[in-house]
């Protein structure tokens, strides 16, 4: 609860948005926010109309990084450790508290379409989004989600989270980097690109991480791991601290200060913006919504068919690259 809440409160410092994630609505949560996406996970919990009519955008959750769509099972004595918790998530006393596989109410392109209309509605016509954990089938993927008409689609790439390599898991789902590009591409070509927004998220921690995802396409980016880590630990400059979330859990389980770490996730994502704007200008860019693929390049003669973009070990003969965006409004900062 305190590090929703200063996760919260963090972004609303910064000026962007949180996501209340799978877990419960918390009022904390709610009030340290200015922006709060509420999750329609596939759990029980915030489907009535109170949490709905909360949220500034409401997100259907059908698969959560390299996770996929994975039953979850919050155990029993984990749950006995908070009766709040446990009346939150709706489980009876000695059950556990279960993500099922999949939404069960969705069996078709209809059943979802009928969901977002219906979340609209409850929700007051706020923007409601999907999101899905990348895979090899992403594009049959997006043209049922598309057919459905959400605000936006946020995608998971495989790097998402710092779970073990060497588990299954690790080994689902498709680079984000790619996801994004296909995705954007995707989009364009049905020509949905500015009415269905593209987010991206999975293993997305520095400034230049977060450019390249705009540059292949994505409208915006999410993160989690980094902001946890930023949140129980800050970061030196340089290099992101990384920690188990063994560790973090157990860190957070001694209390936290909220109003410190809340600051140190706003240093973060003002830092990480003011650094997007410094290579952007480094590019000869205006603006961050000029940085395009004309922009990228790679050592990796495979990644630069696969995406798109400039091999290095060659030169750039296209004569293509725009000295400025005609799109970008000159006040927009």
């Amino acid at each position: 609860a305190e590090a929703k809440q200063a996760l919260a409160l963090g972004a609303t410092m910064a000026g962007t948005a949180a996501n209340t994630g799978n877990g419960p609505l918390l009022t904390t949560e709610r009030s340290a926010a200015e922006k709060l996406i509420v999750q329609f996970a596939r759990g029980r919990w915030d489907k009535d109309l109170a949490a709905l009519s909360a949220a500034d955008a409401v997100e259907i959750q059908l698969g959560h990084g390299p996770c996929g769509s994975m039953t979850v099972n919050i155990p029993p004595p984990r749950l006995a450790r908070s009766k709040k918790l446990r009346a939150l998530l709706g489980a009876e006393p000695g059950e556990p508290a279960v993500i099922p596989v999949k939404l069960l109410s969705i069996k078709d392109r209809a059943d979802l379409a009928g969901l977002i209309s219906g979340l609209r509605q409850k929700s007051g016509g706020v923007p409601v989004g999907v999101k899905i954990g990348a895979s090899q089938r992403l594009e049959e993927e997006l043209e049922i989600i598309t057919g459905a008409q959400p605000d936006y689609i946020a995608i998971y790439g495989m790097e998402a989270g710092e779970g073990d390599p060497t588990e299954p898991t690790a080994q689902i789902g498709i680079p984000t980097l790619h996801a994004v590009n296909r995705a954007a591409r995707y989009l364009r070509q049905q020509g949905l690109a500015g009415r269905i927004s593209l987010l991206a998220g999975g293993g997305l921690r520095t400034p230049a991480d977060f450019l390249k995802a705009l540059a292949l396409g994505a409208d915006a980016v999410f993160i989690g791991t980094a902001a946890l880590n930023t949140l129980c630990a800050g970061e030196d400059g340089r290099r992101f601290l990384r920690f188990s979330l063994r560790w973090i859990k157990d860190k957070l389980g001694r209390g936290l200060d909220i109003p410190s770490a809340a600051e140190r996730v706003r240093d973060y994502l003002q830092k990480a913006s003011r650094e997007m704007q410094e290579i952007a200008l480094c590019l000869g860019r205006a603006h961050l919504r000029e940085v395009g693929k004309e922009d990228l390049s790679t050592g990796s003669k495979e990644i630069a068919s696969c995406l798109g973009i400039s091999w290095c070990g060659a030169p750039d003969l296209s004569g293509q690259r725009p000295l400025t965006c005609p799109s970008t409004k000159q006040n927009e900062r």
